[in-house]
């Protein structure tokens, strides 16, 4: 053999004794990999062995629950059995047979299965409306502004304006607690007779139904209520106001024209967004009328009636005989301002955070990782509040002072145009 041979010999035995090594080495993997897989399985089987040990378990325990449960309704029967037997009722002629001894022993024993199936009342449904009392206290409430504005109305007197602006944002979040106090629902079809033979009444009824559903008086009630302060405020700055003018004019106007601009819109939206929070579920709405009405909305209201008694006790003090707007704008301005901002809140807080499908953490919330959205939204909500600071610290009573009068854009130190301050005194519900 020449050294060539030998040598190709021996780069050919290198090379199978690699490709042995690769070989062996994936050998080694792939018996290390069924070893896993056969532990997995291992862990997958005593997994499934202890899941079926608490099927059986469970099952054990639901099978004497039963039994025991059957145990009790047949000791009912016989002592409802024996009870009639015994009741005086059962006949005149024959009253010894009930003193017999034998009758008097199952009395005292069936007390305690009686006691003992009476959780009974935890299965009660849930309500999803508040009880009529409180819907009342809340209906008085928000009665306040249009009692006001009809006075005016009447008598032309501008404290009634005044005092109905006062107490305007209590009254309006009194009216959405109220309207949103009950979410009952009603099946359409049961109340149109839809798909079958109608009597020729029949539609006339039920549309006399459909307006008689909870809801639909509710909405009907809210409209109303708009309606009344708009239409009675309009009445008082064009009619009975003794000191009319242009900015009277135009604000009694502007009034009047909300009822066919604004109520329409105001009350679709309210009646979507409450038919959209009555398809919760029962539970849900009990703990929506518990918590979102009465814990947060009673909560929000009650500063609204507190800081409404700063502009009352100056109108009290002032001379009816002169502007009262202009004795008590300093109170009123930032009062109605700060009033808003709290009515926002509870908007927010009793109507949009319910439909909202944002989840947040407080972990999110410290690292503020929140959507743009929301930071837009907070930014604007720090905004108003430092600016509602400031009109509460500028809080006096007399006439509005200057530097109110530029963040609420009336104009009262000689604007050329009366459409600015005409404009302020309608948003914040404000007489000339």
């Amino acid at each position: 053999m020449t050294d060539e041979t030998i040598k190709e010999l021996r780069a050919h035995l290198f090379a199978h004794d690699v490709q042995l090594k690769a070989q062996s080495e994936e050998i080694r993997t792939l018996r290390a990999e069924n070893k896993e897989l056969r532990a997995g399985k291992a862990k997958q089987e005593e997994m499934k062995n202890m899941v079926q040990a608490r099927v059986d378990e469970l099952e054990a325990k639901h099978d004497d629950q039963i039994a025991l449960a059957s145990n009790e309704i047949v000791l009912l029967k016989d002592t409802i059995s024996s009870l009639k037997t015994n009741s005086p009722t059962s006949s005149p002629s024959t009253p010894k047979p009930t003193q017999t001894p034998s009758t008097d022993v199952p009395t005292p024993s069936v007390t305690t299965p009686i006691l003992s199936l009476n959780p009974a009342p935890s299965t009660s449904p849930h309500s999803t409306s508040l009880a009529l009392p409180w819907r009342c206290v809340f209906l008085l409430v928000g009665s306040a502004t249009p009692i006001f504005d009809i006075i005016y109305a009447i008598k032309g007197d501008r404290y009634h304006a005044v005092m109905g602006g006062a107490v305007f944002s209590t009254s309006f979040g009194s009216m959405a607690l109220y309207y949103f106090g009950s979410l009952d629902r009603h099946d359409h079809e049961d109340i149109t007779n839809e798909g079958g033979q109608q009597r020729p009444l029949s539609r006339f009824k039920s549309f006399l139904a459909f307006i008689n559903r909870s809801e639909n008086r509710s909405l009907a009630v809210v409209g109303l209520w708009a309606t009344t302060i708009q239409l009675s405020y309009a009445i008082g700055h064009l009619y009975t106001n003794p000191d009319g003018n242009s900015d009277n004019t135009m604000v009694g106007g502007l009034s009047l024209s909300m009822i066919f601009w604004l109520n329409p819109p105001l009350l679709y939206f309210v009646g979507r967004f409450r038919n959209v929070l009555s398809l919760m579920s029962p539970s849900e709405i009990s703990s929506y009328l518990s918590t979102n009405i009465l814990t947060i909305g009673i909560s929000s209201i009650t500063p609204m009636m507190y800081l409404s008694m700063d502009t009352i006790k100056c109108t009290s003090r002032t001379d009816h005989t002169q502007n009262v707007y202009n004795q008590c704008s300093g109170v009123l301005v930032p009062q109605q301002s700060i009033c808003f901002f709290l009515l926002i809140m509870m908007a927010v807080k009793v109507v949009i955070a319910p439909l909202s499908i944002t989840t947040l953490t407080a972990n999110d919330l410290i690292k503020l990782n929140l959507p743009h959205r929301l930071i837009f939204e907070g930014a604007l909500f720090g905004l108003s509040f430092l600016l509602n600071l400031y009109l509460f610290a500028n809080m006096e009573e007399g006439k509005v002072t200057d530097s109110i009068s530029t963040i609420t854009g009336e104009a009262e130190r000689g604007a050329k145009d009366g459409w600015s301050e005409a404009t302020a005194k309608s948003f914040y519900h404000l007489p000339e």
